[in-house]
């Protein structure tokens, strides 16, 4: 179904993404179905709504589609963490699992974080982020650290460290080193990003080697 919705969606046909984010919505509510498949298929729902929203010029049809596109991700979240909940790690099955669910968590928070911050919840956008950041997930330290570049802008007496914490966190996740799916596209929005922010703090002020507690970011 994910690879049907992606084409969908590569093509440019809205009605098909709209009927199969329908479907998938559907079949992510039958109680019978596996937990992670039922977190799937609303992923696959969110997703597909989600990447036509720019599309959508009716105010009132798009403010509904953001409300189900954060429904969707919120529940498939809270289905992804059920599936952790009822793995037991003891067997090779379960660890394949794991990896499983991961990726389908991974992807979606990110996602998830993307919607919020277009709605305008920065900070809850930040959090959801930052819940993931020590699982290493290139494309949510990227995403984090500009979605703390955009909340900066609203809170300027906080704005140089939260600069240098994003700065680093991009740094972190552009090294040569670390190689990822996606990185040919998102680099360039990082690359904007980072540069936007040597352009307004000293590199002596980004380079010092400053301890930030993650969970004070917003405080």
């Amino acid at each position: 179904m994910q690879l049907e919705c992606d084409q969908a969606l590569d093509s440019g046909d809205i009605d098909k993404s709209l009927k199969l984010s329908e479907i998938c919505f559907n079949l992510g509510h039958e109680e019978e179905l596996d937990t992670m498949i039922k977190a799937s298929y609303l992923y696959c729902s969110a997703t597909s709504l989600m990447d036509i929203l720019p599309k959508n010029e009716n105010i009132d049809t798009k403010e509904q589609t953001y409300e189900r596109c954060l429904y969707l991700y919120r529940t498939a979240k809270d289905l992804c963490l059920l599936g952790y909940d009822e793995l037991i790690m003891d067997d090779e099955s379960s660890i394949i699992s794991k990896t499983y669910i991961d990726g389908l968590f991974l992807q979606l928070t990110v996602n998830y974080g993307n919607i919020l911050s277009q709605c305008g919840r920065y900070v809850k956008s930040i959090n959801n982020l930052n819940e993931v950041l020590e699982m290493n997930f290139p494309m949510a330290v990227g995403n984090l650290a500009l979605k703390i570049v955009d909340y900066s802008y609203f809170d300027e007496s906080h704005r140089h460290i939260m600069f240098c914490y994003a700065f680093h966190l991009l740094e972190s996740v552009l090294d040569e080193k670390v190689t990822f799916p996606e990185k040919e596209m998102a680099q360039v929005l990082f690359y904007k990003y980072l540069n936007g922010i040597k352009s307004s703090v000293s590199l002596d002020y980004l380079n010092c080697q400053i301890k930030l507690d993650r969970s004070s970011i917003l405080t």
